[in-house]
């Protein structure tokens, strides 16, 4: 999935939690022990966010990781 479709969604997500205009509200969510878990909409914005920012942080680690082997190729093809 390339990094646009899933900020999109990430976006579509916040939006949709946002648009509830309820601060304390709280939202069941289903979990492997307990299956009536209740967290905030604040907690579950701020989950969407870290979790943004960990997959913008893994693009940026791929790009850095492509250029960086793209490099070494390069060197590697030169001194053939």
């Amino acid at each position: 999935m390339k990094e646009s479709a899933i900020h999109t969604k990430l976006s579509g997500l916040i939006a949709a939690i946002g648009g509830t205009n309820q601060v304390n509200s709280s939202v069941d969510v289903p979990s492997c022990g307990e299956p009536n878990v209740k967290v905030s909409t604040d907690t579950t914005l701020e989950m969407l966010e870290y979790l943004s920012i960990c997959i913008k942080y893994q693009c940026f680690d791929l790009e850095a990781t492509r250029r960086e082997n793209k490099y070494l190729h390069q060197i590697l093809e030169g001194k053939d």
